[in-house]
Parts: structure tokens; sequence; C-alpha cells
């Protein structure tokens, strides 16, 4: 079908590894059969070309992806949707890797499945998808539930195709030998945390965010930098370093296809003082603003080149991306995509964005966030949990958004 860039190529060296699969889920009101999703993951199948496709290892050891069209997804149904389901239900799924990339299709679903409304839960190998990706083949799947048709997608273009860098074949090699996974891998339980904001705290907190001369994912992390502080969170380092998962769709003219088009933006921040709030957001903002721009999303891809071109298994891979990436806390915001939240007799009632760790380090702290319906979402994954840590900054960006009403009800509820 196509090479891998070199993006993609990075993490799928990784995974070998170390795996890095993710997963997005989303809640969808209705009654549905099991047979009914059977044939809309076909449909989706059917319009996203890389969600049909294995990597395999071209001449001088260059993996490309091929298309298996006769491979489905594979779905898995749970039946009822219980409080906690969906946080253990992710955590499981953390611990499955791909074990072949050479076995398509990268993607697999599993469903909660009740009489009146379904919680899907969309798990993919990173080389093929990111966050946004998900959310998209979310609302694809609940169209496709719903009866209607859905337009077959082109195959997405490189990265290296898309900045319009000259692609070199002898970076691409690999050295021809797949990697193991790495045994702890299997010994280390991820846990999950979801918590989902109130329309009133999720409306509020734009609007404010926006008097204020910022965004909401600032907002985020500026909550994330006062709960560390007021959860005494000790850090190696005199600052925090935070990394942000950038969208590079807009700025490339892409629109809704399953394939990975993110950048990763790094900022340090300091613990703050108390009443700086919108200040330290302001300065998150003013921070990841130019790693935004297209031009220095192509000078980092030139760095990314640079940096694991030489990469040649997963335990390099693994090794490198230590080295260059080591964050405290990453907040994986995918915004509000502008999803339809009504197809027929569904509607989309919740998305809980990524939960992805990548391999076995244990100090890993990501945080997942989404908005849709008009609420925000968070989902906490870690191996080494830091309790409390949503409800603290649901506490905060209350304390910080006049006018703004919390549920009241405790939600963290951390789930082997």
């Amino acid at each position: 079908m196509r090479p891998l860039s070199t993006f993609e190529r990075l993490l799928w060296l990784h995974d070998q590894s170390e795996p890095a699969h993710f997963s997005v889920s989303g809640l969808i009101e209705g009654a549905t059969t099991v047979e009914e999703w059977k044939m809309a993951l076909l449909a989706l199948q059917r319009r996203h070309p890389l969600l049909r496709v294995s990597i395999q290892m071209g001449e001088k050891g260059a993996p490309f992806f091929r298309e298996d069209a006769g491979a489905p997804i594979p779905l898995r149904i749970v039946e009822g949707n219980g409080e906690g389901q969906l946080e253990e239900e992710v955590a499981r799924e953390i611990t499955i890797p791909f074990y072949s990339s050479a076995m398509a299709p990268l993607l697999r679903a599993t469903v909660l499945h009740d009489t009146k409304r379904s919680i899907v839960i969309l798990v993919a190998h990173h080389s093929i998808a990111d966050g946004i990706s998900l959310a998209y083949a979310i609302r694809d799947l609940m169209q496709a539930l719903a009866g209607k048709a859905l337009e077959p997608l082109p195959v997405p273009p490189s990265h290296e195709a898309l900045l319009g860098l000259v692609e070199d074949p002898a970076e691409s090699a690999t050295s021809g030998v797949m990697s193991s996974i790495n045994p702890e891998f299997f010994r280390l339980f991820p846990r999950v945390a979801s918590l989902l904001l109130s329309r009133n705290l999720t409306t509020t907190l734009r609007e404010r965010a926006r008097q204020e001369g910022t965004s909401v994912h600032a907002a985020l992390l500026a909550s994330i930098v006062f709960a560390a502080k007021e959860l005494g969170v000790e850090s190696d380092r005199p600052q925090l370093n935070l990394a942000s998962p950038i969208s590079m769709r807009k700025a490339l003219n892409q629109g809704d296809i399953c394939t990975i088009l993110t950048d990763i933006g790094f900022q340090d921040a300091s613990i703050p003082e108390p009443g700086d709030f919108w200040k330290l957001a302001r300065s998150i903002r003013d921070d990841l603003a130019p790693q935004a721009i297209l031009e220095r999303i192509a000078e980092t891809r030139v760095q990314i080149r640079q940096a694991f071109g030489k990469a040649r298994d997963g335990e390099t891979a693994v090794e490198m991306t230590r080295q260059h990436m080591r964050p405290d806390f990453v907040l994986s915001n995918l915004g509000d995509p502008g999803l339809e939240t009504q197809a027929g007799r569904l509607r989309l009632e919740a998305v809980w964005g990524p939960s992805v760790l990548m391999g076995t380090r244990k100090d890993q702290q990501f945080i997942g966030a989404a908005t849709a319906n008009g609420r925000l979402s968070l989902l906490y994954s870690s191996f080494t949990p830091i309790p409390r840590l949503l409800e603290t900054m649901e506490v905060i960006l209350a304390e910080h958004v006049p006018g703004s009403t919390r549920v009241l009800a405790p939600r963290l509820a951390l789930s082997h």
C-alpha cells in the first residue's frame, strides 16, 4: 500500500519490544444488536484503508503497509455496562498487545452491551491511528449502526509526503528481525480512572479560558500542575515536564481519516504560587502555540528523522524514546472534534479520550481528554496512579471558574 513514515516506523519498532497501543471509548445511547455491531465494524473497515492492513518487511528491511481485506476487526462483547466496567475493560485492553503487526487488522473492538446503551472501546496499534482517528471511527460506527452508508476514503499519505520532505529509503531499513516483547510488560498492572465533567463546568471553563486569553487545554495542564502541588507529587526535576500531543490535521488540510497525524509539544512548568492559575494557563498556551505552526511541525519531523532514523530494532527504539521523551505528565486532549452526536435513534453521549502507556516505564502519568455532547471527559491511566488526581483537578478547575457547578458524587475508581 505504502511505506511507513519515520514516526509510524518508530511506533512500530517500539511496539515490538514494549507495546504502545491505545484506546478511545464512546458511550452510545440507544438499542443495538450484536449483529448490527458486526456489520458496522465491517462498514468502518471498508471506509478506512489503514483499518485493514498489516505491516510487512519490504526490500532491505523497509516496512510497508499491506492491505489484507479479508481479515475483519475482532469484536468482543461484554454484557452490561455497570459502574466501573469502562475503567476495568480499558485497563484490561492496555495489558493485551498486538502480538504480531504482520497480521491484519491492527484494530480491535470491545462493546459493553446493554439493551438501551453501549460503550464501545476501540484499541489500535499506534502506527495506524491517533486519538482523533478513533473518535471519528466511533462517530462512523454510530452512523453505520443507524443505517447510514459510509463512503470509502483514500489511502492516507505519509507525513513526509504531506510535508514535502524527501524520503530516503535507506533511512527506513531495519534489522529485518522482529523484536520480542519485554517480559516485564506482562508483570505490570495498569490502573484507569474516569471523570465526566458537568455540562455547566465544561461550558463555563471554555468561556472563562477564552476571557483569560488562553485555552481549555492549557487550563487542564495548569490544573495538573496545581493538583501535583496540592497532592505533594515529587519530581526528580525542579520543574514538571508536560507533554501535549498536537494534531496536525488542520495544518495539513487532512480530514477525518484514520491515520496518525500527531506531533508532540513539550514544556516545563514551575510549581505555582497560590492565585497564579490563569497566569500559568496563559504561559502554557504561549509556550505551546509556536509548536503547532506548520513550519515548526516540519522542523520537528526532520528532527525526529535525525534522532530516531538510526533505530533498527525495537529495543533501540525504546531506548531512544526514553532518552528523548520522559515527561512527568502527558495530556492528550482531543478537544471537541465536532462529532455529530445524533444518528437516527442513536445518540453519542460521551467520548473518553486516549488511554496509552508507552511500554514498561512505571512512573507514566497519562490523561486523555475529549469533549462530546457538551461534556468534557478525563481518563487517567498509570502503573503508579496518584490517588484523587482527577477529583483534585476538577475541584481546582471549579474554584477558578466562577459560576460553575460540580457533580458531587465520587467518581475516582482505580481498577486493576
